[in-house]
């Protein structure tokens, strides 16, 4: 499978629970907006999910997927309570480990985004067998301080790494 993988080296933003998204997270929304099944790993407060779902027709499913059931209870289920019902069908959330929810469903991605975490996370989430999934792009953001860590352990095992 070929893989499109950005990683953008941004210093993590202060985020609030705005409508808006910080610089951190619009750059990874027109990265990804013109996919149609996107999955969003470490989702917490769903913003970007959420943008992504309101903004574009083309987007059919964002899996919102977390770990922690207490992230996304303050988070995304909090942030979706007043949304209308188009955009909620577009939204399925999950809590869960990673890519594994999706895998075991047997379901397909276009777009995976692994951002605000750190690279050890990162690293973890997707040792597993990636064209299960069907992807075409993946979008990974790291802190500045990981970088030396993610760029030795991740661009060794994939040749499609680019630096943004």
């Amino acid at each position: 499978m070929f893989f499109f993988v950005y990683l953008l080296l941004i210093l993590v933003c202060s985020m609030t629970r705005s409508a808006n998204l910080s610089l951190r997270l619009n750059r990874i929304y027109n990265l990804s907006k013109n996919s149609k099944i996107i999955a969003d790993i470490g989702s917490d407060h769903g913003l970007l999910a959420i943008k992504l779902a309101s903004n574009n027709e083309q987007v059919n499913r964002v899996y919102c997927i977390d770990n922690s059931l207490l992230a996304l209870k303050n988070g995304i289920y909090q942030n979706i309570q007043n949304l209308d019902n188009r955009v909620k069908n577009k939204l399925t959330v999950i809590n869960g480990d990673g890519l594994i929810p999706i895998i075991k469903e047997n379901k397909k991605v276009e777009t995976i985004i692994l951002a605000g975490l750190g690279a050890h996370t990162i690293n973890s989430i997707l040792n597993v067998d990636l064209d299960l999934l069907g992807c075409s792009q993946m979008i990974i953001q790291v802190s500045i301080s990981h970088k030396t860590i993610f760029h030795n352990s991740f661009t060794s095992s994939y040749s499609h790494f680019h630096v943004i």
